[in-house]
């Protein structure tokens, strides 16, 4: 997403109770990352285009829950996709477990 877009969403976000804005990440050239936390379940949304965000609101809309694709690690900071047996998206990824358990 640009800059201004997350700026756009920043400004809708302060004025509805739905989410906040928790990480914004640069990946390019005016270009970012942004991870959303929805406040109806507390878990964290990673968009990187505005089908994403559509998708996320439009959860709201259809009153249903969406489940993460994937999230940042607590640990590193890096985005991962990895799940744990119930498909929930780990806090934490792989590599900084095993680091962390070794």
């Amino acid at each position: 997403m640009k800059q201004r877009s997350i700026g756009i969403i920043a400004d809708y976000l302060a004025h509805r109770p739905i989410g906040r804005i928790v990480t914004v990440v640069p990946v390019g050239d005016d270009d970012y990352l942004v991870s959303i936390e929805d406040r109806r379940d507390g878990r964290e949304h990673v968009m990187h285009t505005p089908d994403d965000l559509e998708l996320w609101l439009t959860s709201f809309k259809e009153g249903r829950c969406l489940e993460p694709t994937r999230g940042f690690c607590d640990c590193c900071g890096e985005l991962h996709g990895d799940r744990d047996t119930d498909g929930q998206v780990f806090e934490l990824c792989m590599s900084c477990q095993a680091a962390l358990t070794a």
